[in-house]
């Protein structure tokens, strides 16, 4: 997860960590900075903080890791059927893949749905109270429904 305060971008240690282990094609210098950054399971849920205007638009350009703001607002049900849509995506992908000269470049793509997943995931058990992670600013969410 991502959160964006006054020029600064906050990321979720997690997704950090998944970038290296995943190996996420990332401009080298970047890469080289994350290796130096303490990433555990202890702080998985904690965020790293950016402020150099060349890792901000980078981390923010990356659609699989979700943004705070564009998802705090919305009900369990449009989380769902978010869920429901990249599941889809990801089934096309596979079934792509197979046979294909591109294997490695569905393959890379198909890992990044996977990490959006986990993080969509993970996102509505925040949501739902089952997770606790500290969200580095003091935006109110909506009253979640059920339904």
């Amino acid at each position: 997860m991502k959160v964006f305060i006054n020029n600064t971008l906050y990321v979720q240690r997690k997704d950090l960590m998944n970038m290296l282990i995943f190996d996420i094609n990332m401009p080298k210098n970047l890469k080289e900075n994350l290796k130096r950054i303490d990433l555990n399971e202890d702080n998985q849920n904690s965020f790293v903080r950016f402020t150099i205007k060349d890792e901000i638009n980078y981390y923010n350009s990356l659609p699989w890791i979700i943004s705070y703001d564009e998802y705090k607002d919305l009900t369990d049900k449009e989380l769902l059927e978010l869920g429901n849509k990249i599941d889809r995506k990801m089934k096309i992908i596979l079934s792509k893949s197979i046979n294909s000269p591109k294997k490695n470049e569905y393959l890379d793509e198909y890992k990044k749905l996977a990490l959006q997943m986990q993080s969509l995931r993970e996102f509505f058990w925040y949501k739902r109270g089952f997770i606790n992670i500290e969200v580095p600013c003091k935006v109110k969410t909506k009253k979640n429904e059920a339904n």
